[in-house]
């Protein structure tokens, strides 16, 4: 997957209409300052026993997904900001 640096970085978001269901309709481009967001899939040993001598090929753990967003506080975006934060009013 690609990632953007600097000035072609861009955050495009939108809201479920309801818990669960893919959001519809067009997604807004939100300004932020930085990221560090990111996802990580480890491997796990593999515990089977009963196919010889060697070791089994270990299987893939979950994906994390972790990081910080640095946002901007500006009029025009911080209700999207909060409602993102907050829920719905």
């Amino acid at each position: 997957m690609a990632r953007a640096y600097g000035a072609n970085a861009s955050l495009l978001a939108a809201f479920e209409p309801t818990y669960g269901n893919t959001p519809t309709g067009d997604f807004g481009k939100i300004p932020f300052v930085s990221t560090t967001l990111g996802s990580e899939q480890g491997l796990i040993a593999n515990d089977l026993i009963g196919l010889g001598r060697d070791p089994s090929a270990p299987i893939r753990d979950v994906i994390k997904v972790e990081g910080d967003i640095v946002i901007p506080i500006d009029l025009r975006n911080i209700g999207m900001w909060l409602k993102a934060l907050l829920g719905n009013p």
